[in-house]
């Protein structure tokens, strides 16, 4: 027998071998009876397929409902759902230590006080930790919280009043990651001075969220992420090291403050301390600094969007909370007297229970020798977890489990409490819990304070599907955004240089109510360090007395068909400066606007595709990214058959997968929902109008995610015809500035200005008035003092700013 085939012997026998111990294992092994699906005795690849998709929770959810509290998932994978087994696994002992597959998550080996899975490893950071982010030692740190919210109201009230909605997922995330930002290193990011989340900060704090994901199910093809084709690795690998940039700049910043003799107190004190002492590492602090910003951001701004989304979708529940909140001293009040408020309360942990960020499975080892969970003996290393997804819709401890219904709080029984696990369980529940819990109160109280009559708005088709559940690992909405308005409209500021104050307005119960967060007994912040914009530009008086409370008149839609006095004189002014030499010349919009951005080599009805598919991904972007993802698409996007040509075709987005087609405008806002709308698109173009888009404006709103504004503008565009304005948020923000209108939506400004402006004006008032927007009349940060119609008294705005 020579020697290759001697070792084809060894190979042959080994695989059958291996191949029979599996077949037995899964037949007749330990835990051949547990229930559960039958491939779960092979192959965890649809636990995979699940997590990857961010459906896990869902899936795991369902095992249990047909299989009952203990389920095999996978051939070494069992979950558990049976609340004394629970409190088995996840026992003060630790008997049950964290599965390895936590340490997935560990980028360069670098662990931290979530990935360490030894029980001594995750004391010595947690005693490090605990102490500076326990309840009584974040009280000190309660009003610079209350700041950070007061800027967050004030960004949210500014946002609805030019876009008739505020998306609050964004600004949520954005006092989130402040608030880590400043307790952490004495300084925040700065994202709620800016109006906006950080663009790279966000995107990379989205995506390293997904990175775990893919870490978890491929961490030897994550590490490898720059050898290989695939550009989810790659974004995933680049995600996390621009995670690691940001907190290593931020730790930096730090040590230029406690350098210039400032040392601020922080969460990390000791941390520090450890580290001036030799016992912690540079890289230490910066894992640990990743963690929080990551834990800290995403999971208490999706928890505020969902639970505001909830509230808003229940009137009852709403009008008690809002009657509850009203009951705060007007005088002011501060985070300790939120405490005392029952219904917000019991709010709080109705969202937490349905939509807590963190319901995945949290896997455990069972220990040496095997032990015994939910009636079943399981032999020692098998993974064993429960999900907090399931343990909070079990109809037997929470009747009618899918009802928002804060009331089921009032008199919780003793398997409620054991059985809400929003934050972990156990000693490793999560650090930040007290952290969380006194953001949930503060924002959540500020919120329905200024805005009690906030309801889901249907701007730019936001609806009920665009918070769908999405879990990768964090739950968020799938739509990633929340949009909010005020159903009543929002009633005028009152001018006063106090910034300190919460404004509430609703029809019938009051005017613009004062009240001081986290300042009982202080004096307000004044227009000096910490105003913001929107305080500036209401500080046109003397400090004002607080007022008494007023019925407030509500704010309803003004239009009218006379035109608004001076509009010519305005308009030629925003002609000039939109001219060449002029201040708003070479806009974003002027080189990379959507009209701009088809291919002038292909043909007509391509064209006419490629205008319309500019503007659909045009929505919540930059001009400069949609550009960008065009090109993409134009360039890269593969041919639908062999021989045909690559490019932005119906055919090829018809036939494109779908994650190919994402990955190519993975950049511009909304970039999953655009996905699903492109192909829809695709599909009813081909099937109702041979390929081209509509020539009419019912046409084109009928498609999937096209809304007036995009109709307009694309009927001009792609087939030369003004039949209406195009509005977006410039164009409507920027006219009611000047008073030419009083509206709540793009749309109604579309009418108002429809009923009196010059029909020759229609088509060339979008651009005019974006470019201007861009470049002078800025959303935040307006250059009134060196804009023509400021410094002719021509915009009533401007003396504000």
């Amino acid at each position: 027998m020579n020697l290759l085939s001697l070792t084809t012997l060894v190979v042959g026998a080994s695989l059958l071998v291996a191949v029979v111990y599996k077949t037995w294992y899964a037949l007749c092994g330990p835990m051949a009876r547990l229930p559960g699906p039958w491939h779960s005795k092979w192959t965890d690849a649809v636990m995979t397929s699940h997590w990857l998709r961010g459906s896990l929770c869902q899936y795991v959810h369902s095992l249990h409902e047909r299989y009952g509290p203990t389920v095999r998932v996978g051939p070494n994978q069992v979950s558990i759902a049976d609340l004394a087994s629970v409190k088995s696994i996840y026992s003060t002992r630790e008997t049950f230590i964290k599965a390895d597959w936590y340490k997935n998550f560990m980028l360069d080996d670098q662990q931290n006080v979530f990935t360490a899975v030894g029980s001594d490893a995750h004391r010595r950071r947690r005693k490090l930790l605990a102490g500076p982010i326990s309840d009584s030692s974040l009280r000190v740190h309660h009003d610079r919280v209350g700041k950070r919210v007061r800027l967050a109201v004030d960004g949210m009230r500014d946002e609805m009043a030019s876009r008739g909605a505020t998306d609050v997922l964004r600004w949520f995330t954005c006092l989130a990651a402040d608030v880590v930002a400043e307790l952490t290193f004495g300084l925040p990011l700065g994202m709620l001075e800016r109006g906006q989340q950080h663009d790279e900060c966000s995107r990379h704090l989205e995506s390293a969220v997904q990175l775990g994901a893919w870490r978890t199910a491929f961490p030897r093809l994550v590490n490898l992420a720059w050898m290989l084709p695939f550009s989810i690795f790659r974004v995933a690998y680049e995600s996390a090291r621009e995670q690691t940039r940001i907190a290593t700049n931020c730790l930096t910043q730090y040590k230029k403050l406690v350098d210039s003799g400032s040392k601020p107190e922080t969460l990390f004190r000791n941390l520090y301390k450890a580290a001036e002492a030799n016992e912690m590492t540079a890289k230490d602090i910066c894992s640990e600094a990743e963690l929080y910003f990551l834990a800290g951001s995403d999971t208490t701004a999706n928890t505020l969007s969902y639970l505001v989304w909830a509230v808003s979708g229940h009137p009852k529940i709403q009008e008690t909370l809002v009657s509850e909140l009203r009951t705060l001293p007007a005088e002011g009040w501060d985070e300790a007297r939120l405490r005392q408020l029952p219904y917000l309360d019991h709010v709080i942990q109705e969202a937490l229970r349905l939509y807590g960020a963190a319901p995945a499975p949290l896997p455990r080892v069972v220990p040496a020798g095997g032990a015994e969970v939910g009636g079943y003996w399981l032999a020692e290393g098998t993974w064993v977890g429960t999900q907090a997804y399931t343990m909070h819709r079990d109809p037997t401890i929470f009747p009618d489990p899918r009802k928002f219904d804060p009331d089921r709080w009032e008199q919780p029984t003793k398997d409620m409490r054991d059985a809400f696990m929003p934050f972990g369980r156990g000693p490793r529940i999560c650090l930040g819990q007290h952290l969380a819990a006194a953001e949930l109160r503060l924002m959540t109280a500020s919120f329905f304070l200024a805005f009690p009559d906030a309801r889901m708005s249907s701007l730019e088709g936001m609806s009920d599907e665009d918070m769908g559940e999405r879990n990768f690992f964090v739950m968020a909405p799938r739509g990633r955004r929340c949009l909010m308005e005020a159903a009543s409209g929002l009633s005028e500021p009152p001018t006063t240089s106090e910034a300190a104050f919460v404004r509430t307005g609703v029809a019938g119960h009051g005017a613009w109510t004062h009240y001081s967060i986290g300042l009982a007994g202080r004096d307000g912040d004044g227009c000096g360090e910490g105003a913001t914009v929107v305080d500036m530009e209401d500080a046109v008086g003397p400090p004002a007395k607080r007022r008494k409370r007023q019925p407030t008149t509500t704010k309803t839609t003004k239009t009218t068909a006379t035109a608004p006095a001076g509009w010519h004189e305005t308009y030629e002014a925003v002609r000039r400066m939109r001219s060449p030499g002029g201040l708003a010349h070479g806009a974003p919009v002027d080189t990379m606007g959507c009209e701009r951005l088809a291919d002038r080599q292909a043909s007509a009805k391509d064209q006419r595709f490629q205008t319309l598919v500019a503007l659909m991904l045009s929505s919540q972007t930059k001009d400069t990214v949609n550009a960008a993802a065009m090109h993409r698409l134009k360039t890269e996007l593969p041919p639908f058959r062999p021989g045909a040509t690559a490019g932005l075709t119906v055919d090829n987005v018809l036939a494109a997968d779908p994650a190919v087609l994402n990955d190519l405008i993975y950049a511009v806002g909304f970039h999953n929902n655009k996905t699903k709308y492109l192909q829809q698109t695709a599909a009813v173009l081909r099937d109702n109008w041979d390929g081209d888009i509509p020539d009419t404006i019912a046409g084109l709103t009928a498609l999937p995610g096209v809304g007036p504004k995009m109709a307009y503008l694309c009927l001009s565009a792609a087939w030369g015809r003004t039949e209406g304005i195009g509005v977006d948020v410039h164009v409507h923000r920027i006219t009611n500035l000047w008073g030419w209108q009083q509206t709540r939506s793009p749309e109604e400004t579309r009418r108002a200005l429809e009923a009196w402006l010059p029909r020759d004006r229609w088509h060339e008032i979008n651009s005019l008035l974006v470019g201007l927007g861009q470049v002078v009349c800025r959303p935040v940060g307006r250059r009134c003092g060196e804009c023509e119609l400021g410094q002719r008294g021509l915009c009533r705005a401007a003396k504000r700013s």
